[in-house]
């Protein structure tokens, strides 16, 4: 089963966190789809013109497995449109959508972190946080692409196939103490950071 997650930002250096569950192990892809548009998995038209994402990927234990920031790791050019389902942006000439393809070996939770480009996982764990938190609109726009094209807020992508994935909001973390009783709580299937992050998912 695939699902779709999708929301807006208020400035560059939000995040939107999320959960999904596997019962057994799986090759998973997670994909975005809202930088230059397409048709997702679930046969949903997504409109293109939103921001350049990163999609980072944590086990249970919060251990960072992968991200992607438009084709390479670190987010160098040259974009590669050649994996997953990217498409050239026609405004801005751009492969900038993220995707992730990691199998993984365990049944359990996994995290889903969406930020915006070059806001990539500052070191291997969760609670590193990631490079510009707390910069606000780093990009000097807010939403502007690494071409220097004006973007909007808004985020979309797909995970599948997996068995369980659902979002529901919980409190801002204050603290690490606070992000460990998240991983704790299996009950979540999702976490929202930041206010004015607005998650919506479809399946």
């Amino acid at each position: 089963m695939y699902f779709s997650f999708s929301g807006n930002f208020i400035q560059d250096d939000n995040q939107a966190d999320f959960v999904f569950t596997i019962a057994s192990p799986a090759t998973v892809n997670l994909e975005s789809w809202s930088y230059a548009g397409g048709v997702d998995p679930l046969g949903n038209t997504v409109p293109g013109g939103g921001f350049a994402p990163v999609l980072s990927l944590f086990d249970s234990a919060g251990d960072l497995l992968a991200y992607d920031a438009g084709g390479v790791v670190g987010g160098v050019p040259p974009y590669n449109c050649a994996t997953g389902g990217r498409a050239l942006d026609p405004v801005s000439g751009l492969c900038l959508d993220a995707y992730v393809q990691a199998a993984l070996g365990s049944a359990g939770n996994y995290f889903v972190v969406v930020t915006e480009q070059e806001n990539t996982p500052n070191g291997p764990t969760l609670a590193d946080g990631f490079a510009l938190d707390g910069t606000g609109n780093f990009t000097g726009g807010p939403f502007i692409d690494p071409g220097g094209y004006p973007r909007s807020s808004y985020f979309d992508f797909t995970i599948g196939p997996v068995d369980a994935a659902a979002p529901a909001p919980v409190p801002e973390p204050a603290s690490g103490l606070l992000l460990a009783a998240l991983l704790g709580l299996v009950a979540l299937l999702a976490r929202r950071k930041h206010a004015g992050v607005s998650p919506v998912v479809r399946r």
